[in-house]
């Protein structure tokens, strides 16, 4: 069937997922394009930087892994979202190498669980209702396609601080998403 339409958490987790895989996509996509043309980092030392985003992407994988055993799903989108905004904000605002690093290594920290933890959100829904991941992966997935773009077409226009500057948006909305989410989890 599709009850799941009228479950509010299928909603709140399709919107962080299509909001994370909005931050997520760009990131990958445009992140050296941006150290480089904002004047920030020349090519070998964005490259460098970029690759901290990596390997603290691996990091916060497995940290929550052993994270998850303590809190709820919910609980950890709310950090993790809460994360991603202020260090998105720091980047796209920053200019000296060290903050640039502290907000490379934070969006990957935040971002890492992202994923599978709004999933795992959800699981409950997507166990009783099977079309439901299909349609949830769909969703999400043109967060991911449709971002990415946006951030160019703005980098064309405007330049590439202020296409980053875009993902905020993505990144407030992320964030309104998983306070609503965690609203509904903790009033049942």
């Amino acid at each position: 069937g599709f009850g799941f339409f009228r479950e509010r958490i299928f909603w709140q987790t399709t919107a962080i997922g299509f909001f994370y895989q909005a931050v997520e996509a760009s990131m990958m996509g445009w992140l050296t394009t941006f150290y480089i043309d904002s004047g920030a980092l020349d090519a070998s030392a964005a490259q460098i930087v970029t690759s901290l985003l990596w390997v603290a992407l691996l990091v916060g994988r497995f940290s929550c892994s052993l994270i998850a055993a303590h809190w709820k799903p919910w609980q950890m989108m709310l950090v993790m979202c809460t994360g991603i905004a202020a260090f998105l904000a720091l980047l796209v605002c920053a200019t000296a190498l060290p903050l640039l690093l502290i907000a490379t290594a934070g969006l990957g920290l935040c971002m890492s669980g992202m994923y599978g933890t709004s999933v795992s959100n959800a699981g409950d829904i997507f166990s009783r209702y099977p079309i439901c991941m299909g349609l949830f992966v769909s969703i999400t997935g043109v967060g991911g396609a449709v971002a990415p773009t946006v951030v160019g077409l703005a980098a064309d226009h405007v330049g590439i601080r202020f296409g980053f500057a875009m993902l905020l948006i993505a990144a407030i909305c992320l964030l309104a998403a998983a306070i609503l989410n965690a609203h509904t989890f903790r009033s049942k």
